[in-house]
């Protein structure tokens, strides 16, 4: 019989030999044991003007990105952290909100192989010095500010701090 896969659409880097390695606990099978894929080149092989991220925030801004401008974007910050020197298994924080931006920055890094972590703009500064001290963040890309409740609250002095206290050699500032 045919490979689940084959009626799928996803793309591998290397296809998968077998589908399982059974086991005596059902939670210890493996699962296509020897694939390998790039979850980015998956999410981004749709590349037209249908609408891939719809956004709207608090303060009324909504912002539409075609599988086109998602693509386009994803593409020029990939290539701008391979010229910082990202390669797979570096480290990416994003100080984002849930919005397009960390959609973009999130595929950027998988598209390299590089692990991305994030945290909510709301994070208070032990929590976000505890959740990127685990890492050790090569590039920190931030938002210099947020708005809840119809207020706005910057950031910029906590993300120095972040960047002094980790020694994190990239900062990125996103200004939405």
């Amino acid at each position: 019989g045919q490979h689940w896969g084959e009626y799928s659409r996803i793309t591998y880097t290397r296809a998968p030999s077998q589908t399982w390695i059974p086991a005596d606990r059902f939670q210890d099978t493996q699962w296509f044991p020897d694939a390998t894929l790039n979850f980015a080149e998956n999410m981004l092989s749709r590349r037209d003007d249908t609408p891939a991220i719809l956004y709207a925030c608090e303060d009324g801004m909504r912002q539409q990105l075609s599988y086109q401008a998602l693509y386009d974007h994803v593409a020029r910050l990939a290539a701008y952290f391979r010229e910082l020197g990202i390669q797979p298994g570096d480290r990416i924080a994003a100080f984002l909100h849930n919005g397009p931006e960390a959609v973009i920055t999130f595929l950027a890094a998988s598209s390299i192989g590089a692990t991305f972590s994030s945290c909510s703009p709301d994070f208070g500064y032990a929590g976000l010095l505890d959740r990127f001290s685990q890492i050790s963040p090569t590039v920190l890309v931030a938002t210099t500010h947020h708005r809840y409740n119809g207020k706005r609250h910057s950031h910029i002095d906590k993300i120095n701090r972040l960047c002094s206290e980790l020694n994190i050699p990239h900062l990125l500032l996103s200004l939405i």
